[in-house]
């Protein structure tokens, strides 16, 4: 990991991102993020569980396709960094689910502490994933299994390639990340690492997730209310928050009329400890 002092200002930069971005990711983001979660739990086995830990639970949805599939006394923790979706992922789930405050590159559980671990789009966020898959392998007991998604392909993910291609073309200046989410999105590589945390049998694939999106403006106005876009947008001149959104409205109608859908390709990695 890098420096303390670093991690520290990244993580509490990533909280208070989370935190701001929760409700709007519960209402308009977090039903597409379902179908990388469902794929999750029916690759890990659930009804054999006892214990399963999900890392990055967000507003609890992901966690509401696991838990039809355990048994009634199989211990089923969740966890995410922002304290805000703490509290909706507490507000919607049931009493047996432990919902708690967690880094995931810094678990509180003991070791050997679950049989499945769960991480739904969240690996390729944290500041130090090489820390958190070594962590995921820390609380799995030996023959435990664990699955993450990622984002995948760059060129197959006009769902975020396409709004700062237009920004750029319109001459928005975007801020400078300081890695990019596609960084663990090449499949060999994704292997390699999980197998170097201590797994084996890793099986890894690319998968789309696709948005539901009826047109292109109503595509542009989901993205100007996030966090990050909303922040952009709101340092540029009138003219060009106009072609930015008329210019990235027209390329999403095009690719709607030409029967190509909006979506990340997510890159899927399942592994046996």
């Amino acid at each position: 990991m890098s420096s303390t002092s670093d991690y520290d200002e990244q993580i509490a930069a990533t909280r208070a991102y989370w935190d701001s971005f929760s409700r709007f990711f519960q209402e308009r983001m977090e039903v597409t993020t379902l179908q990388l979660a469902r794929t999750l739990a029916s690759m890990l086995r659930l009804p054999e569980a006892t214990a399963v830990l999900e890392v990055g639970a967000g507003a609890g949805g992901g966690a509401q396709q696991v838990l039809p599939a355990l048994s009634e006394g199989a211990r089923f923790v969740v966890s995410d960094l922002s304290p805000e979706m703490v509290a909706l992922a507490r507000a919607v789930l049931p009493e047996r689910v432990e919902v708690q405050q967690a880094d995931a590159c810094q678990l509180p559980f003991a070791d050997q502490s679950f049989d499945r671990l769960m991480a739904n789009l969240n690996l390729m966020l944290v500041p130090a994933p090489e820390a958190a898959l070594a962590e995921a392998a820390r609380v799995l007991r030996p023959g435990g299994r664990a699955g993450w998604s990622v984002w995948g392909r760059r060129e197959q993910s006009p769902m975020f390639t396409l709004a700062p291609r237009v920004a750029q073309e319109v001459g928005i200046e975007l801020p400078e990340a300081p890695r990019s989410n596609f960084d663990l999105g090449e499949r060999e590589s994704l292997r390699e690492q999980v197998r170097a945390s201590g797994f084996r049998e890793v099986l890894a694939w690319y998968q789309p997730m696709v948005r539901d999106v009826g047109s292109g403006s109503a595509y542009v106005e989901t993205l100007a209310q996030t966090p990050r876009w909303a922040g952009i947008l709101a340092g540029v001149s009138a003219e060009q928050d106009q072609a930015f959104r008329e210019t990235l409205a027209a390329r999403v109608d095009e690719r709607l009329a030409a029967g190509k859908p909006i979506q990340l390709d997510a890159l899927i990695a399942v592994a046996d400890r």
